[in-house]
């Protein structure tokens, strides 16, 4: 299991996106973002698992799926950033093997 340290950004608007909230949360961040019309969420840090270290970085759109619970998008997040995390190990580990979404 991999431990994260992240930083989690809430924009009010993407299109401008001069004016940002921090969340302590996931949870936090996705209650944010639902009273948002065109917000999104930008998660950064870095990782760590199986004695392998790595960055992270996520964005997701409110526009992506306007009509998302807020269960719904904290499960996409968390799974999106376990795949981001399990597809660097996997490279770590095969260097060799070429993965579908490139370098």
């Amino acid at each position: 299991m991999a431990t994260t340290d992240v930083s989690i950004l809430v924009y009010n608007d993407v299109e401008n996106p001069g004016e940002t909230k921090r969340a302590k949360t996931l949870d936090e961040a996705v209650e944010w973002l639902m009273l948002t019309a065109n917000g999104g969420i930008k998660i950064s840090g870095t990782w760590r698992a199986g004695g392998k270290r790595g960055e992270l970085e996520l964005v997701y759109v409110k526009l992506l799926s306007p009509t998302a619970t807020e269960t719904f998008i904290v499960r996409f997040l968390n799974e999106s950033m376990r795949l981001k995390i399990a597809k660097e190990l996997m490279r770590i580990k095969n260097p060799d093997v070429e993965l579908l979404d490139g370098p």
